[in-house]
């Protein structure tokens, strides 16, 4: 039997009590009939009845309590129906080209949709098929570093100087690989994943996407070609469009 059916039995006994104390003050003429004088009651035949009833009673809180995950089952599923659907396994893979390949500098793009194939499993020789959820285009570039500044005196303050008032600012040093000069790609824009421990890299994709005031293209070297300036429309979230999602 259910232990929690005692403790329903007790709060049904304790609370028709009660309200049989309330009901005496009210209408003492109506509960003399049945020898009901505050929380005691005189009359066995009534004291078992009101015990009978509280078990009854306790058996209903008892069916309550059992029907409330199925009631809050089929809430979420009008309300949120996704929350409670399976979820297929999801990962995100790194895909590593020939970077010493010189054709790559039209790009190589990978379709949403392709099909990727894990190592098998040493145990069972199973292996896992996974498709990509994006449009990727491989690039012959490395992010050789990657840091973060808080001060302004860090920032191209000679060719824009309105930016002292800014914070900080991220730093990606980028090479062009297989020979090739960044002159030489046809790089409209460029895709970077967030990745490390879970806390910063959270924190450094909110500074990124919801506070970007700015960008500063040089290049490494004096006279190796133009500088850029970016306004901060130029840094776009991926993957929040309806035509990006992953799941349906």
């Amino acid at each position: 039997m259910d232990p929690r059916l005692l403790r329903h039995y007790n709060q049904e006994l304790q609370h028709l009590r009660e309200m049989g104390a309330e009901f005496a003050q009210q209408f003492p003429k109506i509960a003399a009939r049945l020898r009901m004088d505050g929380l005691e009651v005189g009359d066995p035949y009534v004291e078992r009845l009101l015990e009978g009833f509280a078990f009854l009673a306790a058996r209903v809180q008892l069916k309550l309590d059992a029907e409330f995950p199925r009631f809050t089952q089929r809430l979420l599923e009008i309300v949120y129906p996704n929350f409670l659907a399976p979820t297929p396994a999801m990962l995100v893979a790194q895909l590593q080209p020939d970077l010493g390949d010189a054709s790559l500098a039209a790009g190589v793009a990978i379709a949403r949709g392709s099909l990727l194939a894990s190592a098998p499993h040493r145990g069972t020789g199973t292996a896992c098929r996974f498709r990509t959820g994006q449009d990727l285009t491989l690039w012959p570039l490395e992010l050789v570093e990657a840091s973060y500044f808080s001060h302004a005196s860090q920032l191209p303050l000679a060719q824009a100087p309105e930016w002292r008032k800014y914070a900080g600012g991220l730093r990606l040093k980028l090479r062009a690989t297989g020979g090739l000069d960044f002159s030489q790609l046809a790089l409209d824009d460029l895709r970077l994943h967030c990745t490390g421990i879970d806390d910063t890299a959270f924190k450094l994709h909110e500074l990124v996407c919801g506070h970007t005031l700015g960008g500063f293209v040089l290049p490494a070297e004096r006279g190796g070609g133009a500088a850029a300036l970016l306004d901060g429309d130029a840094v776009q979230r991926v993957g929040f469009e309806r035509e990006q999602a992953m799941l349906p």
